[in-house]
């Protein structure tokens, strides 16, 4: 890096490293020399063939290499993950067969439960028309003893007015002959 646009001026820097950066001041050239800025903030001058706007190998070197050991470490945690996300699959499986296994077994106690149930409204419909049945036959049976009741008790009075008949007929007919036969014993008795 030289004072002026020169190869006998002063040197400002004898001999920078390959690859430092420097900033374009005038891109201009003046017999082969651009003026530019290093990062502390130096101008000077450098002939514009040493120039270049692309990393030097080294760096690029440098960077590749920064970037393959970045991506190993990448590829390494995507199998670590690969690995954690396969075994994650297989007890994810191993959950969803047991889960399986299991509704059939609650389907099929289901289904069990459901004609139970089936079952158990039938014999309570059943039961529900027993019922009615039987609180009519109770009420029919009821008015029978009622009527049964009443049926006695007429005939029974009948029987004791029959009674009190033959008996009042006997009485009667007890007197009536006693009469006719004191009569006819003693002709002028009771009269």
């Amino acid at each position: 890096m030289r004072a002026q646009p020169s190869e006998q001026a002063d040197f400002i820097e004898s001999a920078l490293p390959s690859g430092t950066a420097v900033t374009l001041v005038d891109a201009s050239p003046i017999d082969g020399f651009v003026l530019v800025r290093l990062t502390d903030g130096t101008e000077g001058y450098i002939l514009s063939q040493y120039l270049i706007d692309q990393p030097i190998a080294r760096d690029l070197i440098k960077t590749l290499k920064t970037e393959l050991e970045q991506s190993i470490l990448n590829q390494a945690s995507q199998r670590s993950e690969l690995k954690k996300t396969e075994q994650l699959a297989a007890e994810y499986l191993e959950r969803a067969e047991l889960l399986s296994e299991q509704n059939n077994r609650l389907s099929t106690e289901f289904e069990r439960i459901s004609s139970l149930s089936q079952g158990a409204l039938k014999n309570e419909e059943a039961l529900v028309t027993l019922q009615i049945q039987l609180e009519t036959t109770t009420k029919q049976l009821a008015q029978i003893q009622s009527d049964n009741q009443e049926k006695d008790t007429e005939l029974m009075q009948r029987w004791f007015l029959i009674g009190a008949s033959t008996i009042l007929f006997g009485i009667l007919l007890g007197f009536w002959m006693a009469r006719k036969l004191y009569q006819g014993r003693f002709k002028g008795g009771w009269s």
